[in-house]
């Protein structure tokens, strides 16, 4: 897969004179590497300075219309600088500070990769530039996203640091919500355990507020936890307009509302939580916040996210250094197939655990002294082993990190796009709402003997639900599809007997 990360790692170090040595080595023949890796045709600058591949004008300033017509059908055009990302080619006019006779490279990791950028070495190296008077960059559409690896992993995109757990959905692992359980109970991120589930990553969910006058320290939980699945055994749905209520459905859909307009039983529901911010839904980027949270938009600090993506599995992140929300989004950008971002309580609520395959346990990522009343896992229902099957979970056990320059003075936070926001209502005071557990347990043992006249009986009951717009019981779904897929095998199976007489 080639994408800007595998083409710094091949092409470090090398000079090519791609125009032959009557030219030598020279930025728009880097340039022109990069289109050739991606499958991009080569055009020849108009104007022989590296500029006119943003101007497409040639030397008596007019447009060359086939130039044009390239760089529309192959480039989207990026003309804020705080908006680069990395694997975009950056173009520098004549008589800018920073490149006075123009230049092209791309920008990678908050620096500019590319040839003839020290008169002593014109190889393709990283070198510290100014982004700000720039023409802009042109972001070529070739380029694959690539996949967030599974398990456990470092990763360093677009200048940030996450460390990332993803979870395998194919073989049963998915997001959960655990709670410390009691309104005001607090615990340390390696106290949260139930013999419901077999965690591989935790991290800090919701947000809380500290009980003032207590010798021991305890917070209020604030917002929505619901999760019967993980085995709470406290749960609430407080109706505030002023905070978010995040759920996934049994479906595996998700949504979110603000929480006054939330009525989700934790039977209904994967999970719901509540969240600082919803920054990407269903594939599109957003902009709902939980206002009672304060206005955090604006404040660098290290973050949570959970991440789901377009197949079905979940991943949870921390950001360890300080950044703005926005900047998560960022990070994400780079990767293929986000459908939902949501971010939890940050600065020193931020922590990680995640499971440690060579080693066999759960092991502190990121660590913090602070408890907190509940937490995001990744995990498997559990109705036997309480350790990972490492077949399973596809982790790497070292960090994956992509080899980057030392670290810069942060960048200006990236532009983000957003929708109108949710308006929402000052806080609210609540009652918790009574606990509510119905974990539907799946019997189908009794089924290994069906008869047709078990199948005709369900299938009149499952018709007359149907026809009067009736609710059909979870429980009853079940049990129906299990009768229906072993009637039609048995009745192939008789075909295919008396097909082979």
């Amino acid at each position: 897969m080639r994408t800007p990360d595998s083409f710094v790692k091949e092409y470090t170090g090398k000079a090519i004179a791609y125009d032959g040595p009557d030219y030598g080595v020279q930025c728009v023949g880097g340039f022109k590497v990069g289109c050739v890796y991606v499958g991009t045709p080569v055009v020849a600058c108009p104007n022989d300075w590296a500029e006119s591949y943003w101007t497409c004008r040639n030397k008596a300033g007019n447009i060359v219309q086939t130039v044009k017509n390239w760089q529309t059908k192959y480039f989207d055009l990026i003309g804020d600088y705080r908006q680069f990302r990395n694997g975009d080619w950056v173009v520098w006019p004549s008589g800018s500070k920073s490149h006075p006779l123009s230049h092209i490279a791309m920008y990678y990791n908050g620096q500019q990769f590319g040839q003839r950028q020290y008169e002593d070495n014109r190889a393709f190296c990283l070198k510290d530039t100014d982004f700000s008077d720039a023409y802009g960059a042109l972001r070529p559409k070739a380029w694959v996203k690539e996949e967030v690896p599974y398990g456990y992993s470092k990763l360093i995109r677009s200048g940030i640091t996450a460390l990332v757990y993803r979870g395998n959905r194919a073989a049963g692992y998915s997001l959960h919500v655990l709670s410390a359980d009691g309104a005001t109970a607090l615990k340390s991120l390696a106290e949260f355990n139930t013999d419901k589930v077999v965690k591989v990553a935790v991290v800090n969910a919701g947000y809380f507020q500290m009980q003032e006058g207590q010798a021991d320290p305890v917070g209020r939980h604030y917002g929505v936890e619901q999760d019967a699945a993980a085995g709470n055994t406290y749960t609430q749905a407080p109706k505030q307009s002023g905070i978010l209520a995040f759920y996934e459905d049994k479906q595996g859909n998700c949504g979110y509302c603000t929480a006054d307009q939330y009525f989700g039983k934790p039977e209904e529901v994967n999970f719901a939580i509540t969240p600082y911010a919803v920054r990407i839904h269903e594939g599109k980027k957003v902009f709902g916040r939980s206002v009672n949270y304060g206005d955090k938009d604006d404040i660098p600090n290290t973050q949570t996210a959970a991440v789901k993506f377009s197949n079905g599995d979940w991943a949870v992140a921390v950001f360890p250094d300080k950044i703005c929300p926005r900047d998560t989004v960022t990070f994400f950008d780079n990767f293929s197939g986000v459908q939902e971002l949501i971010l939890m309580d940050s600065g020193g609520s931020t922590q990680m655990r995640a499971w440690n395959v060579s080693k066999q346990k759960m092991e502190d990522k990121l660590s913090s002294t602070r408890k907190i009343p509940n937490v995001l896992i990744i995990a498997k229902i559990n109705d036997a082993s309480d350790t990972p099957d490492a077949a399973e979970l596809e982790p790497a056990d070292e960090p994956i990190v992509i080899p980057t320059p030392e670290e810069k003075e942060e960048e200006e936070p990236m532009a983000e796009e957003t929708n109108t926001p949710i308006e929402v209502e000052p806080v609210e005071n609540w009652t918790d709402p009574e606990i509510q557990t119905n974990i539907i347990r799946e019997r189908i043992a009794a089924l290994l003997e069906v008869k047709s006249i078990i199948t005709l009986t369900c299938n009149f009951v499952f018709a007359y639900l149907v026809i009067n717009q009736l609710d059909i019981p979870p429980f009853f779904q079940e049990i129906y599809k299990i009768i229906i897929v072993f009637f039609f095998g048995y009745q192939a199976g008789k075909a295919k007997s008396r097909s082979s007489k």
